[in-house]
């Protein structure tokens, strides 16, 4: 999907979450360790970080084959819940972006990541 076909379906980069934060796009030298939850789907990983319900980390990387503009979406239960801006990821570079909702989810919430113009939909699910 283009990011002009997300904007049809109300998708857009920059769209605010938990507490109003909008994701954080790292540099691409800065490298996420895993910790609490750690899941890759072909070239997209999740990292979930916290205790119990509270999650106090929520990050994202992809792997980039060519130089393309993309943003990061976070889902929660199915839906859109943020999204970070859009940015030019370059080629053969891994993107990161960091989302610190510090926030109680419900018991078995199911969270996900995609980014624009790359395929994989890695999933993590809280529980306490």
């Amino acid at each position: 999907m283009t990011i002009e076909q997300a904007a049809k379906f109300g998708i857009h980069p920059g769209m605010p979450g938990l507490n109003g934060t909008i994701p954080i796009v790292k540099p691409s030298t800065l490298k996420i360790q895993p910790t609490d939850a750690y899941e890759c789907n072909q070239s997209v990983c999740i990292t979930v970080t916290g205790q119990g319900l509270f999650v106090q980390a929520w990050d994202t990387k992809a792997y980039f084959a060519n130089y393309t503009e993309t943003f990061e979406t976070y889902w929660l239960n199915g839906k859109v819940e943020t999204t970070s801006r859009s940015f030019y990821a370059a080629p053969g570079d891994w993107a990161y972006v960091d989302f610190s909702p510090e926030e109680y989810f419900p018991n078995n919430s199911q969270v996900c990541n995609t980014w624009f113009a790359n395929s994989g939909k890695p999933c993590e699910t809280i529980y306490s």
